[in-house]
């Protein structure tokens, strides 16, 4: 099977979307099937990883770039976002034009949809496509793995009568060492004594530094803080000063154990983006502060469920707000222990085989026919 991935990364979008199909092109290393991937070169991306993993990396021009928006809803329709568009199809179709046809076309990118999809169709026998903001889609088969109140009917009128819907945190595409952390997992009594502070792979406005500062003015020398700076912050020295500045507090790069941090703490101070069904995975209660306008809508549903408390979106955000939400958290530590209990309920680390079993089913079902 011959699998064509396309995702980008960079400091204003993040490095999510990348991290979780890298995930998923893992997960296919134990069937016969060849895995690339199509990239823009963008400021801060993380494309090294795909080589590193040892997948063949294909590189679109950077000729077109997106809105301020970053593909959000409010403004698909916008010209810059058709010139963007049209321009990938194009170049997308241009680097892989040597490759013959694939058999599954994976796309994971706000930028992109049906219209995309549809120029690219006659490129792959199956289109993939991995989005959490309701589009239309012209797809074979769709994860949403965040968790909407109406997910069963959400999508029934944006993608094609024959579409395959795979819907909700348990299909979440998390690394192994979630799953493998999750067995060895502990009951946390909702005491607080470490605090993991991770918010997400770039964090442009360095919501980071404003959690550190909360942390400083609750001043709890007692509680031991560990901040992972991710591979595309450019906020990096900033909050590295920040950190010396504090008792107990630890930062990471580049951790490649994030499934031990997590599992360490009793509490986490993070965005409502892909690492929210990590921290579930392993029960971790959340204060959430949401670092870009398309996670608030899952940010919201965090209160809905149960697992944390959502405290808005970064611009909103302050030192001495997150610092009143923390006291609140140190001081009622059974609510912090029920967050933890249903966040554990909701993912059990196995979305990858999910996903992929989904995929080989089509696959089948193609060749059956």
């Amino acid at each position: 099977m011959n699998v064509l991935i396309r995702a980008d990364s960079s400091s204003s979008i993040g490095t999510g979307h990348l991290m979780r199909c890298l995930t998923l092109a893992d997960g296919f290393r134990e069937t016969e099937t060849s895995v690339a991937f199509v990239c823009r070169e963008l400021p801060g991306n993380i494309n090294d990883m795909v080589v590193k993993r040892g997948y063949r990396l294909l590189v679109v021009p950077t000729g077109r770039d997106l809105p301020p928006s970053g593909g959000g809803r409010q403004s698909q329709s916008s010209p810059l976002e058709k010139d963007f568009r049209e321009y990938d199809a194009l170049h997308t179709r241009a680097v892989i034009a040597s490759e013959g046809k694939f058999d599954w076309l994976i796309v994971d990118h706000y930028g992109l949809d049906e219209r995309w999809e549809r120029a690219m169709r006659d490129r792959a026998v199956h289109i993939m496509v991995i989005d959490d903001l309701a589009r239309n889609h012209d797809c074979d088969l769709l994860l949403d793995q965040n968790y909407h109140e109406n997910q069963e009917t959400l999508y029934a009128a944006l993608t094609p009568p024959y579409c395959r819907l795979l819907l909700g945190p348990t299909h979440a595409l998390l690394r192994p060492e979630f799953a493998e952390a999750r067995k060895n997992i502990r009951e946390r009594d909702g005491i607080i004594r470490r605090i993991l502070i991770f918010m997400g792979g770039a964090d442009q406005h360095n919501v980071t530094e404003i959690a550190l500062g909360a942390i400083r003015i609750v001043g709890r020398a007692d509680i031991t803080v560990d901040v992972v700076v991710g591979a595309a912050n450019p906020h990096g020295e900033r909050i590295e000063a920040a950190c010396r500045s504090l008792l107990n507090c630890t930062c990471h790069h580049r951790v490649g154990d994030m499934a031990e941090l997590m599992g360490a703490a009793d509490l986490a101070i993070g965005a409502p983006g892909s690492t929210t069904w990590e921290r579930c995975c392993l029960g971790l209660p959340t204060l959430f502060v949401a670092t870009a306008a398309n996670e608030v809508d899952l940010g919201r549903q965090t209160d809905n469920l149960g697992i944390g408390k959502f405290l808005g979106i970064c611009h909103e955000a302050s030192s001495e707000m997150l610092a009143k939400e923390l006291k609140a958290a140190l001081e009622s530590p059974l609510t912090v222990r029920e967050w933890g209990s249903k966040a554990t309920l909701l993912v059990d680390g196995g979305g990858v085989d999910r996903v992929c079993r989904a995929i080989h089913q089509l696959s089948v079902a193609e060749v059956a026919s």
